[in-house]
């Protein structure tokens, strides 16, 4: 399985088990798989960012985001997709 794939099946599973949480328009807290909980903060579509270490030091599209991205999707179409 690739990173990506894997990282789509843990924000799937984040958001099975209600891990998403709005705080304000901007800033989610999501619950990782660790126990630890990340703070996401979205300014556009293209421009979201992650408190966790794959996004701040690896700065690649970690899980949190993904399903910060799929919930966003979800909140403006009433689609769910998990």
């Amino acid at each position: 399985m690739s990173k990506v794939n894997d990282r789509h099946q843990k924000a799937l599973a984040i958001l099975r088990r209600g891990g998403v949480v709005r705080q304000n328009n901007d800033l989610f807290v999501v619950a990782g798989n660790s126990g630890s909980d990340w703070k996401v903060t979205v300014w556009d579509d293209k421009h979201i960012q992650c408190s966790c270490p794959v996004n701040k030091v690896k700065r690649q599209e970690c899980h949190h985001i993904m399903a910060v991205k799929s919930y966003l999707v979800s909140a403006r179409t009433g689609w769910r997709m998990w």
